[in-house]
C-alpha cells in the first residue's frame, strides 16, 4: 500500500513560486530590475522549500510503511505461535 506523498502545503509553495515568476515577468517587462530580482529569488526559495518538504514527506511515508510492515510481521508471528501451541496441545491430548 502506497501512501500519498503530496501535501497541501507542498502545493502552496509551488503556487507561491509560480506567482513569483509571473509577477517577476511583469516587473521585467516594466524594466524594474530590483523587484524582478527579488521575486525570482522568492520563486527559487519557494521551489526549494517545495522540494525539501516533499523529501521530508517521502521519508515519513517510508517510515510509516516500515512500521506497518513490522507490526504485520509481529501479528503473523503471534498467530503462528498460537497455532503451534494449539498443535502441541492437540498432539499431547492424542497421546
Amino acid at each position: 500500500m502506497e501512501y500519498e506523498v503530496g501535501s497541501d502545503h507542498s502545493h502552496f509553495f509551488r503556487l507561491k513560486a509560480l506567482m513569483g515568476l509571473v509577477f517577476a515577468n511583469l516587473f521585467l517587462m516594466r524594466d524594474q530590475w530590483l523587484l524582478f530580482g527579488l521575486l525570482i529569488t522568492l520563486a527559487i526559495f519557494c521551489e526549494l522549500l517545495h522540494l525539501k518538504l516533499n523529501d521530508v514527506l517521502r521519508h515519513n511515508s517510508k517510515i510509516i510503511l516500515r512500521d506497518k510492515k513490522a507490526s504485520e510481521m509481529r501479528n503473523k508471528e503471534k498467530m503462528l505461535e498460537e497455532v503451534r501451541q494449539q498443535k502441541k496441545l492437540i498432539e499431547s491430548n492424542l497421546y
